[in-house]
């Protein structure tokens, strides 16, 4: 074997062993966005399910800021879903009972939670703690 044909094969080497490295590094870049992304709705869905008891009479200040909170943010994490924004331009012109209710089956849709067993009643009347 030549001095010649020994570099061609190292360099072949070096350059598949560096290409194989980049794929696997785009790969696990795509694979992490993605999952962060998944994460972000399913946090984002649970604060809004938390705190939706804002929509009544009887919640605070703070737990009406921080539902209002989670709606804006939706607008960001949920932007590629364009019925979420659709529906939130709707519950920004008028909060319906309707709309709130569609808004959380559509974003639980998206992160792959099947809604459609839990009753509408159930989604905009939420569990409120009862003063005594």
């Amino acid at each position: 074997m030549s001095y010649i044909t020994l570099i061609i094969n190292l360099s072949t080497l070096i350059l598949s062993i560096l290409g194989s490295w980049f794929v696997a590094y785009q790969v696990n870049i795509k694979y992490y966005d993605r999952n962060q992304k998944i994460k972000q709705k399913n946090e984002l869905l649970t604060n809004l399910m938390s705190t939706r008891h804002a929509l009544t009479e009887v919640s605070d200040i703070d737990t009406k800021y921080l539902f209002f909170r989670y709606l804006n943010s939706a607008v960001i994490i949920f932007s590629e879903n364009e019925k979420i924004i659709e529906v939130l331009t709707k519950i920004k012109d008028d909060q319906t009972a309707e709309d709130i209710t569609e808004l959380l089956r559509l974003m639980a849709a998206d992160i792959g939670i099947d809604s459609q067993k839990i009753n509408d009643d159930f989604l905009v009347s939420p569990f409120i703690p009862f003063k005594r």
